[in-house]
C-alpha cells in the first residue's frame, strides 16, 4: 500500500508561505520586503553616486516628494513581484499535494 512521503524543508516553506495567504505574501514578499528595501536602496545609491557621503542631501532626496512617488514605484513593483511568486507557491505546492496523494487509493463512484 502507500506510504507517507516526507517532504523536504524547501516543500515545507513554500506550505507555509501558502498557509499565510495570498493577500499576505503579496504585502509582506512582495510590497514590503521587495519593494520597500529595493526602493530605499536604489534611493541611497543614487543619492551616494549623485552626491557623495552627505547624510543631509541623502536625507532630502529618501525624504523628498521625489522619493516618496519612487518609493511607490517601486512598491507597486513589488506587488507585481509577489504575485509573480505567489503564483510559483501555487504551483510547487499543487505538485506537493499530488505527490502526497500518489499511491492512495482511488474513490470509487457509483
Amino acid at each position: 500500500m502507500g506510504h507517507k512521503r516526507k517532504i523536504s524543508e524547501k516543500q515545507k516553506a513554500f506550505l507555509r508561505f501558502y498557509q499565510r495567504g495570498k493577500k499576505s505574501h503579496i504585502l509582506m514578499n512582495g510590497v514590503f520586503s521587495w519593494g520597500l528595501l529595493t526602493g530605499f536602496l536604489f534611493l541611497t545609491i543614487q543619492s551616494l553616486w549623485n552626491n557623495g557621503l552627505s547624510i543631509s542631501a541623502w536625507r532630502n532626496e529618501v525624504f523628498s516628494g521625489a522619493g516618496g512617488g519612487t518609493m511607490l514605484i517601486f512598491m507597486a513593483g513589488g506587488s507585481l513581484w509577489g504575485l509573480w511568486t505567489w503564483k510559483q507557491i501555487e504551483k510547487n505546492v499543487a505538485e506537493i499535494d499530488k505527490n502526497r496523494r500518489k499511491g492512495k487509493p482511488k474513490k470509487q463512484t457509483n
